[in-house]
């Protein structure tokens, strides 16, 4: 199996609302999508969310990166040799560990695939049957923060 295709979408996500933290208000998550396709038309997809503040890089330079430097890196190489793939992008360019991530999700998805099982069992089996969601509230001032907990613990968040 070969790497025959790498895509790079950027993503704009709208936000209910808007959130502050420490470094930012934001109404929109913008994401970066990458979509791996392997000979034989399977796919694998990862994913990241560079935010100010705590990632190193900025979305835009991650698109830029993964387009233009890792993407055509990737052709021809087999994605489920994740090491080998890990091997060729890490020392070509320091940091963007992102990006880098995103590529290793993809590949690792595509072997699943490519096994017949979901990522959880090929990584070794699923820890837990159920899992829990958190919602988040930003930087707010006391008495909306304290709105915004209670409609979230009406919605049956604890």
């Amino acid at each position: 199996m070969k790497i025959e295709r790498v895509e790079v979408f950027g993503v704009a996500v709208p936000l209910v609302g808007e959130y502050k933290n420490a470094y930012l208000t934001k109404s929109v998550q913008k994401s970066v999508v990458v979509r791996i396709t392997a000979s034989g038309g399977v796919t694998g997809l990862g994913n990241i969310d560079p935010t100010p503040g705590y990632s190193k890089e900025q979305t835009a330079d991650h698109l830029e990166m993964l387009r233009g430097r890792f993407g055509p890196m990737l052709i021809g190489m087999d994605p489920t040799n994740v090491h080998a793939v890990l091997a060729r992008i890490e020392p070509a360019v320091k940091g963007f560990l992102d990006s880098k991530a995103a590529i290793e999700m993809a590949c690792v998805d595509i072997a699943a695939r490519s096994a017949g099982m979901p990522v959880h069992t090929y990584l070794g089996g699923a820890m837990k049957e159920k899992l829990l969601f958190n919602a988040w509230i930003g930087i707010l001032p006391p008495e909306e923060a304290a709105r915004e907990t209670l409609e979230w613990k009406r919605k049956g968040f604890r």
